[in-house]
């Protein structure tokens, strides 16, 4: 039997590898398309990480560079030596970085095929019964596609969303070992803050995009700061990208937030209350340092994307944030393209970097038409793909906005899809001198 050759490409990825050391602007776009376990060579998986080390760090990069990194980690001898890496930088520069990315990717996917069908075979020949291998395997095929909804999926879709660094013996496994103690519904993610929130999403969970549609003045800052407030003080570290507020205006109402005074007063206010805010600021001080604000304007998705990619790779973020959608910038022909393009994306994101995305979005104007003005998921502005890229959709609500006499104070989040669990509604009362949303618990 003649044996199959395993699918690489060694050419593109000297390429890519030789661009990278001569051009640092085509660093993004590598660290955003290549992942180490993507190349063959194991020389150049060895300096594509001495790379990547390189390029957290935000310097400029050359064949020495690496060669140096390379030493520190005892494995520039093993990737061929300096006079390797300075034939690449002069041999293989120059070149179209999207093409050899996509050659790489390609190889490496098919690599994965075949991984796949031994993985596969080797279940398939095992004692488990058919009907239990056919739900295992329905589950596992849906958890690599990255949809939690049962429906037909190709092989190259399936293909296009498969994690490497997981075998598919290994994602079976998982869900036999779930489905046999009974656990396959209880994952648990990153909290909210709200016991409410955390009971019908899960929590915030890796790979999952999480909407929160709202007209303006609706309270949706007041709400995503809460609940940033609320991880941070946890010790977990979370990322948001805040193009709609500036830094300073994050810290004047996370330190409102901790002092219960509102943001706006910080100019009137007691004794009493500046020792609030004095202790406020030595909380932040103190937590600070789990929060990362990135609030430059008109962020593309690929940009946030990389931006991310960059601090996870240097801490455990645990979560993102953005705000909001409708200032991400995107090309396209009309809004709707554009804002498909942008959630499609950071869908992505979410599934690429194994971590939670929760993003802001605004509602369009036809909700204050309505009677009671309640929102519906159709409300979400140039909406595009949103409803089919989220895993959840919530939706703020403050009655009293519209009818001042229709349950004053009260806020509420209607939980509007939930791909993974039950649709609800969690209540809260909002505190208008302190901005403060206080959840009401059901009993």
């Amino acid at each position: 039997m003649k044996v199959c050759e395993i699918p690489s490409d060694t050419e593109a990825e000297k390429f890519v590898l030789g661009s990278a050391l001569t051009h640092f602007d085509d660093l993004d776009l590598i660290m955003d398309k290549l992942r180490e376990e993507m190349f063959f060579e194991n020389q150049h998986s060895l300096i594509f990480k001495a790379l990547e080390e390189i390029w957290v760090q935000e310097k400029k990069v050359s064949y020495l560079d690496v060669a140096k990194v390379m030493a520190t980690n005892n494995t520039l001898e093993k990737a061929g030596g300096v006079s390797y890496l300075k034939d690449l930088e002069i041999q293989y520069s120059g070149a179209s970085m999207v093409i050899y990315c996509d050659a790489i990717i390609e190889a490496w996917k098919r690599r994965k095929l075949v991984l796949m069908y031994h993985s596969a075979l080797k279940m398939a020949n095992g004692g488990l019964g058919s009907k239990e291998l056919v739900e295992i395997c329905d589950e596992a095929l849906m958890l690599i596609n990255g949809h939690a909804e049962n429906k037909p999926a190709t092989l190259s879709e399936i293909l296009s969303n498969f994690d490497g660094a997981r075998s598919m013996a290994d994602v079976i496994e998982e869900k036999y070992t779930n489905f046999r103690d009974g656990k396959s519904n209880i994952t648990k993610g990153i909290s909210s803050g709200y016991e409410g929130i955390d009971n019908l999403l899960g929590g915030f969970i890796n790979k999952r995009l999480t909407i929160l549609g709202a007209r303006p003045s609706m309270g949706k800052s007041e709400f995503i700061v809460q609940m940033v407030s609320s991880i941070i003080n946890k010790n977990e570290t979370v990322m948001v990208f805040s193009m709609e507020m500036t830094k300073e205006e994050w810290v004047d109402r996370l330190v409102g937030i901790s002092a219960s005074v509102h943001f706006s007063g910080f100019n009137r206010l007691s004794e009493m209350k500046k020792d609030q805010i004095i202790e406020s600021i030595k909380w932040l001080q103190n937590k600070g340092g789990n929060l990362i604000i990135d609030d430059q304007a008109n962020l593309t998705a690929e940009q946030i994307k990389a931006r991310a990619r960059r601090e996870i790779c240097k801490r455990d973020v645990k979560a993102i944030f953005v705000d909001h959608l409708g200032l991400v910038e995107q090309k396209g022909n009309s809004r709707y393209e554009k804002v498909s393009e942008i959630s499609r994306k950071l869908k992505v994101m979410a599934k690429e970097l194994d971590i939670p995305v929760f993003c802001l979005c605004q509602l369009n104007r036809k909700v204050e038409a309505r009677e009671k003005a309640t929102p519906t998921m159709s409300d979400l502005r140039d909406s595009g793909s949103i409803e089919q890229d989220a895993d959840s959709v919530l939706l703020l609500h403050r009655p009293d906005y519209y009818d001042k006499n229709d349950s004053p104070g009260l806020v509420k989040i209607i939980v509007d899809k939930n791909r993974h669990g039950e649709r609800g509604v969690v209540r809260f009362g909002f505190n208008k001198d302190t901005a403060l949303l206080a959840e009401i618990k059901e009993f």
